[in-house]
């Protein structure tokens, strides 16, 4: 495996054979590549996947890959996130604590 930092992937390219076989991504500059594999492992949270998903069309999947149904990016939703901040005069070391605890 190579690990690509600092790149973006566009889509999923799909053989003649209707399997996965690659990407197109960009680097840093901004420079189109295309990356052949044999596996493709995708997971990029809740808005990247349906994203590519949704951008990897192809004579195979016209309306992106694995949405035959047409349901990839519906039904999506977010939970909402509250933070609250606090000054306190002695240290607490929040740090040392998951985020979810009070720290």
């Amino acid at each position: 495996m190579t690990l690509k930092t600092h790149c973006r992937v566009r889509e999923i390219t799909v053989g003649a054979n209707g399997m996965v076989d690659g990407v197109v991504y960009y680097d840093a500059d901004g420079v189109e590549h295309r990356q052949t594999a044999h596996v493709v492992v995708l997971a990029c949270n809740g808005i990247g996947t349906p994203r590519l998903l949704l951008n990897s069309t192809s004579k195979h999947f016209p309306d992106g890959l694995a949405n035959r149904s047409g349901l990839v990016g519906k039904h999506l939703m977010f939970h909402p996130y509250a933070m609250i901040l606090g000054v306190f005069d002695e240290p607490l070391d929040g740090y040392k604590v998951p985020p979810a605890a009070a720290s």
